[in-house]
This record gives structure tokens, C-alpha cells and sequence, in this order.
């Protein structure tokens, strides 16, 4: 059986002897190192990502600059470099990567959802804030591989679907089977909706990597193919663990 659902700060790793400063991150195969001068903020960061810490060579080097003045940050042109300023909050990193990510990923979409897995296949749930996200994952923990923002990568045969380390999280990933739109319901029901409407329903759920137009470019070519090849379904449901029998329901 899978391992439960667990906070991404719930185990620790040690970091590469290379970076004694520093700790390696993968967020869906991006390896990002984190340094910085501030030991305090360093271990929070370590801690919080601790689930999703990794040895591989890094891509994209985030330095943090407590002494520069208020928080900011900046990205280089070619975005492998990202630079955090000022005495900012531990957290103000976990602001930051949500903002750059969507573009980081491409041709990747960043979605607010649920994923979930069986072993062998992925669901992605998708929502707002009060949609059921996090209850659907705390309902379902064996299955669940993040509550609230996931990475929906294409391949060569479909779609996989990538857990981000946001908010409880583990590590994993899985061919996307099908994607729900989440709703408050008295019974479990689900109903398949048309690619076009379901453009226009996931369109609202995907973080949009607006300052970049070639990823945005990238990232509705993504969908565009996503709802034509990936069934997406109006999950309605109550609090009720039977729902994960609905969710996994063959292809109507």
C-alpha cells in the first residue's frame, strides 16, 4: 500500500556536501538549489521541502540576499537564476516559486488540485479555494499525492500527472486518467463534459504564466490537447470516502 498523505516538512534529508549552505529541491523534475547566508531561513525552507529534496545536478539557482534591502525578487533573463531580497518571511519562497513556476514548467500546466493515484493511474481534482480539494485528500490519504496544486506534464502517449509540494504532499507521479471539476453535493455523481466547455472550466483552475507569452502560448496548447485526449468530468460529491469508487469509474 501507499504511504499516507504527509506534510512535506515531515521528513529531513541531509544536503550535498557541495552545498553546506544550501539544499537541492525537485519540483516535477525542475531541480532547484536554494541558497542562502541565513541559517535560520535556510533550515525552515530545508524543513518545509523536505520531502522533495534531491542530489541531481540544478537548473535554476535561487539565492536569498537577507541584507538587500525590502523583500523582493528577480529572475535573470534566462530564468535559471532567481534572486530573493531583503529579510523576508521563510514562506516568501514558497510565494515566489507559485509565481514562476508556471513558466519554469513549460509546456507543463500548474493547476489548483488534488491529485490523486491508484498505483497504476492519476486523477487530477480540480477547484478554488472551498471546492473539496483538501477534503477529497484528508478522506482519501492512501491515494492522495498533493491537496492543492499539481503539475500536469504531456508525453509522448498522453498526460502525466505530477505532485507539487503544496501544502501536504508526497513525492509521485502517474499517467492522468481523467480530470474532475469539484462541487458540493448531497450523493457522488459525475458527468462528462465537451472539450469546449471543459476549456473553459479548467481555464479558471490553471496558474498562467502571464508574463511570459511564449509559455502562454505553450501552456493553452497544452490544454487545447489535454481536453481532447484526457476525459474531464463534473465531480459532484459529499463527504464520503465511497466517492474514490466514482472517481475511478472506467471511461464513460
Amino acid at each position: 500500500m501507499a504511504p499516507a498523505l504527509q506534510s512535506s516538512a515531515a521528513r529531513t534529508s541531509s544536503t550535498s556536501p557541495a552545498s553546506p549552505r544550501g539544499f537541492k529541491v525537485n519540483i516535477s523534475g525542475l531541480i532547484l538549489e536554494v541558497a542562502s547566508p541565513d541559517t535560520d531561513w535556510l533550515a525552515w525552507n530545508k524543513n518545509r521541502f523536505s520531502a522533495f529534496l534531491s542530489e541531481e545536478e540544478a537548473s535554476i539557482l535561487v539565492t536569498h540576499r537577507p541584507d538587500a534591502g525590502e523583500a523582493a525578487f528577480s529572475t535573470s533573463p534566462s530564468q535559471q537564476r532567481i534572486t530573493l531580497k531583503g529579510a523576508c518571511h521563510p514562506r516568501f519562497l514558497d510565494t515566489v516559486l507559485i509565481e514562476v513556476l508556471p513558466a519554469l514548467l513549460e509546456p507543463s500546466l500548474v493547476v489548483h488540485g488534488t491529485l490523486l493515484r491508484d498505483g497504476s493511474r492519476a486523477y487530477l481534482c480540480c477547484g478554488q479555494s472551498g471546492a473539496g480539494k483538501s477534503t477529497l485528500a484528508a478522506m482519501l490519504p492512501e491515494h492522495a499525492l498533493c491537496d492543492e496544486l499539481a503539475a500536469i506534464r504531456p508525453t509522448d502517449g498522453g498526460f502525466e500527472g505530477v505532485s507539487l509540494p503544496y501544502w501536504v504532499a508526497r513525492p509521485g507521479s502517474a499517467p492522468l486518467a481523467s480530470v474532475f471539476i469539484l462541487e458540493h453535493a448531497t450523493s457522488h455523481r459525475r458527468t462528462r463534459i465537451a472539450p469546449g466547455e471543459a476549456v473553459r472550466e479548467l481555464r479558471r483552475h490553471i496558474c498562467w504564466p502571464t508574463e511570459n507569452a511564449n509559455a502562454m502560448m505553450a501552456a493553452f496548447t497544452t490544454l487545447t490537447r489535454l481536453v481532447q485526449e484526457v476525459p474531464v468530468y463534473r465531480l459532484g460529491f459529499r463527504k464520503d470516502p465511497g466517492v474514490w469508487d466514482v472517481i475511478t469509474e472506467p471511461t464513460q
